[in-house]
């Protein structure tokens, strides 16, 4: 038994693969990736319920975005990433790309400006 210890408590276990990113972007920044340059341009429509009411459903953000691959010199068109209405994730590249969150969480009542968002995405690399 003490040998079982020994040899996994050298070992280092991780929940997802190496390589794999997560990062926040606010609506205008852009994060360069190994794969493409990531453009946060706005959240197009927001109806994720409210935390100040109760809801039937968690409503969904739309996120707008673009890829830009390296060396490219054309703004490649948009492309819109939900939290929770398909799609859902979009791959490009070789990679997926996902919302993690989006902040703030809404109030009702409340409109939240284009500029307070901030997106937090993740990047998973070898999925198949």
């Amino acid at each position: 038994m003490a040998a079982l210890a020994v040899l996994t408590a050298g070992c280092k276990r991780s929940l997802e693969p190496e390589g794999n990113d997560h990062f926040p972007l606010q609506v205008g920044q852009t994060k360069d990736l190994t794969e493409f340059r990531l453009s946060f341009e706005e959240v197009s429509s927001d109806s994720r319920c409210p935390t100040d009411v109760v809801c039937a459903s968690a409503g969904n953000a739309a996120v707008v975005i673009r890829a830009q691959m390296p060396g490219t010199k054309n703004l490649p068109p948009p492309q819109t990433i939900n939290t929770n209405d398909e799609p859902r994730f979009l791959n490009i590249a070789g990679v997926r790309l996902e919302i993690d969150s989006v902040k703030p969480a809404p109030l009702s009542g409340v409109v939240i400006p284009q500029n307070n968002y901030i997106v937090f995405f993740g990047v998973y690399r070898g999925l198949q």
